[in-house]
């Protein structure tokens, strides 16, 4: 179940939701780490301890005082058909906990069908400025992806990542998008937009 206060605290700590320029720059996926490591922050609560850098910490701090805002930001979004999950959820992609702290995501917002990141999965990504026989390979490796049964994680970049997922959307396959670029203009894409209001195909994931 989704620890909406540890939610809460990494969203105000990693992002500039309800921020403004009065306030110290969000901190890094590392500094969180660190902060969590140390027992500093426990949910969306700050401990103090003699070990902590004070700059550090009064950065948390003033990062944390937005909180409320926050919240309401995850109930809209929450209202707008999106899951929210951090690495306490037993669908948190596993294989994130293998990346180096710097890398690792504190929380994911997802939309879609939640099944998919349990499946068989295969990352695709490559160039976007490529050639035409490029662009039939990569759409062709999309479609033995579906029919193969497997789910294609792709980032939705022009080039190699939009030729394969075409492809795999052709055949009726299964995907799971961490969008490399604003998610309305992807769900520019009829295809793609009526896939994720099915929820049956589709999953789209944002980290932070």
């Amino acid at each position: 179940m989704t620890d909406y206060e540890e939610a809460c605290a990494a969203i105000c700590l990693l992002t500039q939701v309800a921020w403004d320029a009065s306030m110290p720059a969000p901190m890094t996926r590392l500094m969180v780490h660190k902060l969590k490591k140390e027992r500093i922050l426990q949910g969306s609560d700050l401990i103090e301890s003699s070990g902590v850098n004070p700059l550090l910490f009064e950065r948390a701090k003033a990062l944390l005082s937005r909180a409320s805002e926050v919240r309401r930001m995850m109930d809209v979004y929450a209202e707008q058909g999106y899951t929210i999950l951090t690495q306490k959820d037993d669908l948190w992609p596993k294989r994130l906990g293998g990346l180096p702290e710097s890398q690792r995501p504190h929380v994911l917002f997802a939309k879609g069908s939640m099944s998919l990141l349990c499946d068989r999965k295969v990352a695709v990504a490559g160039s976007r400025d490529i050639l035409p026989h490029t662009v039939s390979l990569a759409r062709r490796a999309g479609q033995m992806l579906a029919s193969e049964g497997l789910t294609m994680v792709s980032g939705g970049a022009r080039g190699v990542d939009t030729a394969a997922q075409k492809g795999v959307m052709e055949l009726g396959g299964r995907l799971i998008l961490v969008p490399a670029k604003p998610v309305q203009h992807l769900m520019d894409c009829a295809e793609l937009s009526e896939a994720l209001e099915e929820t049956s195909d589709l999953v789209r994931l944002a980290s932070g």
